[in-house]
């Protein structure tokens, strides 16, 4: 039995009033109703989540987006969010803008419903918890609707609807504003419950400590609170394809604190992106690499003499391997491609999933401990009510229960990019097209005679997308 485990539990109480309204049969059948229900919802959700990823990872936008569709038609409501926001996000990269928009859409409007509702309180969702924590609605962690309303300013300029892409990228910075918020009111909640006292002892186990301690690690501490550089990236173009030059280069400015060392970041700070530049026109292009961290679990196993075997299971964070460093993008007709310029780092979507995962830790391990609080007392009870003679089957029914259900929430939107790098390269009047290169793919684009230009790639599973869309409509330049 794990030492800090066993502090947590060595002083467990049951819940107050518990023990007065269970008789022995409602003890009994709650135990046996649970261990019919274990794993339904969690492992059906994992299998198919491997799949998706399998699909995806593989390049196979088709049938991972066909997969995403069907989980979110016909699986369970608990996980409608998730799969919402992977089907819009792979409808996307495959270049089914309509469809893509019509997902996002979707998934905000979920987004929209759950703020709207009360939230649960940590003491009172005991009952929600009590077959695994997968058996819970997800809500959204506080970075996906930051990223979703990303991506659908995105979706909207490929869609060439320049006014949803101005209402997404507010919805955006209002998203990151108030995500700060949300997490010091979810610790201060969390640090504030009777029974907070029990986390640190179970963050603190050898088995767990350092996955957390890695998840840490991976945090970029430039990236300031939720703020993320490439949402923000994103909304001062916009804010420049709008006239606005001057909140453009307050969000420019905050931008290159976030990234000191990306010298596209600081000319865009310098010029205004395009507006004061005297070229004849840019090409901006974000290209997200890699397969971004997910969520796997760590379980923790305990015994007591009066309630038998159990465990907690916490989620964990697991990074993929880096496999792409940068990418080069070139004019055609220039040189042979000579002048292929290198990508330089933008943002690690890896710190943005870690950074949530080190907010949520510690209230995800109350929840957990206030889920096995319950099985516990019913476990007991049920062994007290039973007599002598049937307690040793109600025990081994309580602690089977216990383990099988000892499930934590590894859910995540799990078609992110590990990193996302940024091109941005001058454009002269003869420019019509351009050479992307990541990893041995190339593809080359046809670029609209417009000013100022976005190209948005995603490299994967031995596929290279990339959609290309104008950020203004003022034409191109003749100037150099």
């Amino acid at each position: 039995m794990s030492a800090n485990v066993a502090r947590v539990w060595l002083g467990y109480r049951a819940p107050a009033g518990w023990r007065l309204g269970v008789t022995r049969l409602q003890a009994i059948v709650s135990i046996l109703i649970a261990l019919g229900c274990l794993g339904l919802s969690g492992c059906g959700y994992r299998d198919a989540q491997l799949a998706f990823r399998d699909a995806y990872a593989s390049g196979d936008l088709a049938a991972a987006a066909d997969l995403a569709a069907r989980q979110q038609r016909w699986g369970p409501r608990e996980h409608r969010l998730l799969w919402t926001l992977e089907r819009g996000k792979t409808l996307l990269e495959d270049g089914q803008i309509a469809e893509a928009r019509v997902a996002l859409r979707e998934a905000e409007a979920m987004m929209d419903d759950f703020d709207q509702e009360p939230e649960t309180r940590l003491s009172a969702g005991i009952t929600a918890n009590i077959w695994n924590q997968l058996a819970t609605t997800y809500r959204g962690r506080l970075s996906d609707r930051v990223l979703m309303h990303t991506y659908s300013a995105l979706a909207a300029l490929a869609d060439s609807d320049f006014t949803e892409a101005q209402v997404q990228r507010r919805k955006a910075s209002v998203a990151q504003t108030r995500a700060v918020q949300a997490r010091h009111e979810a610790l201060a909640r969390t640090r504030s419950h009777e029974r907070a006292g029990d986390v640190a002892p179970l963050l603190d186990d050898p088995s767990i400590k350092a996955d957390i301690e890695r998840a840490r690690l991976a945090v970029d501490p430039a990236q300031v609170g939720t703020l993320n550089p490439w949402t923000s990236y994103l909304s001062a173009l916009l804010m420049a394809a709008e006239g606005d030059a001057s909140n453009a280069r307050a969000e420019f400015a905050r931008v290159a604190a976030m990234v000191p060392g990306n010298t596209f970041v600081q000319r865009d700070l310098a010029d205004s992106a395009w507006l004061r530049s005297g070229s004849a026109g840019v090409v901006y292009v974000m290209m997200e690499t890699g397969l971004g961290a997910v969520l796997d679990r760590r379980t923790v196993p305990y015994f007591t003499p009066w309630g038998g075997a159990g465990a907690v299971s916490l989620p964990v964070l697991r990074f993929e391997r880096e496999r792409v460093d940068e990418f080069q993008a070139g004019f055609l007709g220039r040189s042979g491609g000579a002048d292929a310029v290198r990508s330089q780092g933008l943002m690690s979507l890896d710190s943005v999933v870690a950074a949530d995962y080190d907010a949520e830790i510690e209230a995800v391990t109350l929840r957990a401990i206030m889920s096995l609080a319950v099985k516990e007392s019913a476990t007991i009870t049920s062994r007290e009510l039973a007599g002598d003679d049937n307690e040793w089957w109600i025990l081994l029914l309580g602690s089977l229960w216990k383990l099988a259900s000892a499930e934590a929430d590894t859910r995540g939107w799990s078609s992110l990019g590990k990193r996302v790098h940024l091109v941005r390269m001058e454009r002269t009047a003869g420019d019509s097209a351009m050479a992307l290169r990541v990893a041995g793919l190339e593809a080359e684009l046809a670029l609209p005679p417009v000013r100022a230009v976005l190209v948005h790639a995603r490299a994967v599973g031995g596929e290279l997308a990339a959609l290309t869309m104008p950020l203004t409509y003022e034409p191109l330049r003749d100037g150099p």
